[in-house]
């Protein structure tokens, strides 16, 4: 039920009246090669529409393979795709494929053809190369050299041009944990000229957009547990295979897991962005873009981050003012970027706006003006002007001690900042008192 079948290949097509099984065409053709014929949407949505039991029962691929497909084509034990061949409106239903659909066959079929149907929206010549159709379901797979995974079948991906990664769910993909998934994502990374497409099923969309909105980190999360070399397969000889390609290719298991994970991040935190500005200017907007900066940041990419941070406070102050809490959250966010970019000057700057807004709307004693006031002081502390760090951490200090008293850790935290600024200008007895 875990199979993520993405190209188990099918080897030299039969002729139009004879359907044969895969092992009679292996004995024919040792070398292997991968027919690149397609299916195109025409066929999917007429065979989603001649089996209402795929939506009704919400199949899986597996389920889809093995009470549908294998079912219709047992009596010629062949492909699916070769009873489509011998159909007078063949030219209608299949061709030349233009793109490799890579997914997990544990997925609800729908939502894999959901990705497909909105993909040939916006490409309608599009000819999917979908394991499912294209590959002899009866027949069992034949054990393949390192050659034959970095020769025949990333030429075949080079050949059909696109690959098509349907990724659910978006916290914890499957395809990330299934090999041919990721030997496919990373041909494609390295194909020459291949495009490579990931797309969400419609369900996953707002299931993203409520991760941007509640906890980013589920994002840094998933690519995080991206580990190659622990990846499985249905079959142990296929997993066995692909990793021993993996081996023997440059760079191995690392150049790998630093392929994969470096586009999925640029891919998520992209996706994550388009889905905030279709929010519009609301307030989940702001709260999504925040997020979405914030991870950016952490990941390094500050001018993104304040691309973001820069639209957030857009939609801020043109519905909240100037004077809004929100307003000043965003003011705050985009000083700590300027001051990570060592923009000190437009730091200080964004700051007092933000500390403007604190003193207005929660008065001098505080945690928030407090924070405002140490983030000051850090920002001082980065341009050697120790003199005023001092005075802004005294007064975030004094708040802390009042508000949140002597034992709280963020109190804890500004003693030793001043016993940084201390020992910088040289007075060790001061600074043991404070780290103290």
């Amino acid at each position: 039920a875990n199979l993520c079948v993405c190209a188990h290949v099918r080897l030299r097509p039969p002729s139009m009246g004879n359907c044969k099984s895969r092992q009679s065409l292996v004995d024919q053709d040792s070398g292997g090669s991968i027919e690149t014929i397609g299916v195109t949407a025409a066929l999917l949505r007429e065979f989603a529409a001649s089996h209402p039991q795929i939506a009704e029962q919400k199949l899986t691929t597996t389920q889809v393979c093995e009470q549908i497909i294998k079912a219709e084509t047992g009596s010629t034990r062949c492909a699916y795709l070769d009873i489509l061949r011998q159909r007078p409106d063949a030219a209608k239903l299949v061709g030349k494929a233009t793109v490799f659909v890579s997914h997990a066959w544990k997925y609800d079929f729908n939502d894999v053809l959901a990705v497909l149907f909105e993909y040939a929206d916006q490409h309608p010549d599009a000819v999917f190369w979908f394991d499912l159709f294209i590959n002899n379901q009866h027949a069992e797979g034949v054990a393949r050299p390192f050659e034959w995974w970095c020769g025949t079948f990333q030429d075949s991906i080079n050949s059909i041009g696109s690959v098509l990664l349907v990724l659910a769910p978006w916290n914890d993909p499957i395809p990330l944990t299934r090999a041919w998934c990721l030997w496919e994502i990373y041909c494609a990374l390295k194909g020459k000229g291949v495009s490579f497409t990931i797309a969400l099923p419609p369900n996953q969309r707002q299931a993203l957009l409520d991760g941007v909105l509640e906890e980013m980190a589920a994002i840094t999360d998933a690519l995080v547990r991206i580990d190659a070399e622990r990846s499985e397969a249905f079959k142990p000889t296929d997993r066995n295979n692909i990793h021993d390609a993996v081996r023997k290719s440059e760079g191995g298991f690392d150049a790998l897991n630093i392929a994969v994970k470096n586009h999925l991040r640029s891919w998520y935190l992209d996706t994550a962005a388009s889905l905030a500005e279709q929010q519009g200017n609301t307030e989940d907007a702001v709260e999504a873009l925040n997020n979405l900066a914030a991870t950016l940041a952490g990941f390094g990419e500050l001018e993104k981050a304040l691309e973001c941070f820069e639209r957030a406070l857009k939609i801020c102050l043109s519905t909240v003012g100037e004077t809004h809490p929100d307003t000043g959250s965003t003011y705050s966010n985009i000083a700590s970027v300027y001051d990570a970019q060592g923009q000190h000057d437009k730091a200080l700057d964004f700051y007092r706006r933000a500390l403007k807004i604190d003193l207005a709307e929660h008065g001098e004693q505080h945690s928030s003006t407090a924070d405002t006031y140490n983030n000051m002081a850090n920002v001082y502390y980065a341009q050697g002007d120790f003199s005023k760090a001092l005075e802004h951490h005294k007064k975030a200090l004094k708040i802390k001690l009042a508000v949140l008293g002597e034992q709280d850790p963020s109190t804890a935290d500004t003693y030793n900042n001043m016993g940084e600024v201390y020992r910088e200008q040289g007075d060790n007895t001061k600074a043991l008192e404070h780290y103290e």
